[in-house]
């Protein structure tokens, strides 16, 4: 995993960045229909997400929120930092 690459915006074939997208989710047990991903733009737009959003990358997009149980949001950027939160669900 130190050179797989995740990035549609670095020349390499969509087919090759797809199977490596997939490969990494499989890992952790996710499927692309469960997963959000949004392109970081350095402004203050936060989208909030859920159940129609699955499988979307989102544009123009800095943050994330979902109240959507088992959707995994991502982010995809060059070198930033990046927080990520999760709760349990509620008793």
């Amino acid at each position: 995993m130190v050179s797989l690459n995740l990035s549609r915006s670095t020349g390499d074939s969509v087919e090759a960045v797809t199977e490596n997208n997939q490969r990494l989710l499989a890992t952790v047990g996710l499927k692309p229909e469960q997963t959000v991903s949004a392109w970081l733009n350095h402004g203050d737009h936060v989208a909030v997400v859920g159940k129609q959003h699955q499988g979307a990358a989102l544009h123009e997009t800095d943050a994330m929120i979902s109240a959507t149980p088992g959707l995994a949001l991502s982010m995809r950027f060059a070198i930033a930092s990046r927080c990520c939160f999760t709760l349990p669900r509620a008793a």
